[in-house]
């Protein structure tokens, strides 16, 4: 058996990713309500993101990271990205928007009522893309 002299090193080391901007924080730390908001957001992605998945048409991905924000859904061929909404970011629609990015939010107790609304409204905005070309 052969043995080495040396140990293996890299030569380069592993590069970090990039840290996500840090949502704000309300002083006294996570509240009920904010645990229960939390809650309710991710019970919405997990409901809304198979139905997006399975759908024919260009791919969707999740949790995207797109410049400086976090896109909960996006097609990247479209250039659309789909939010679950959160009345503490507005500036993260107004940032998707002002890169030419087409935004359609979402609230979270919408996603998880009218889920048939929410994929008829995705459905749309790929029409209206079309017509507009």
């Amino acid at each position: 058996m052969l043995q080495r002299k040396k140990p293996l090193t890299r030569k380069k080391p592993l590069r970090a990713k990039a840290p996500m901007r840090a949502q704000k924080k309300v002083a006294g730390g996570d509240s009920a309500a904010d645990q229960r908001a939390d809650e309710v957001s991710d019970a919405a992605a997990r409901k809304l993101w198979p139905l997006l998945a399975a759908r024919s048409g260009p791919p969707f991905v999740q949790h995207e990271r797109i410049g400086p924000y976090r896109a909960d859904f996006a097609c990247l061929p479209a250039r659309l990205v789909v939010l679950i909404a959160n009345q503490d970011d507005p500036e993260r629609q107004d940032w998707f928007e002002s890169q030419n990015w087409r935004v359609l939010p979402f609230a979270a107790e919408t996603i998880l009522a009218d889920t048939d609304r929410v994929l008829d409204a995705v459905a749309a905005a790929f029409t209206l893309r079309i017509v507009r070309r």
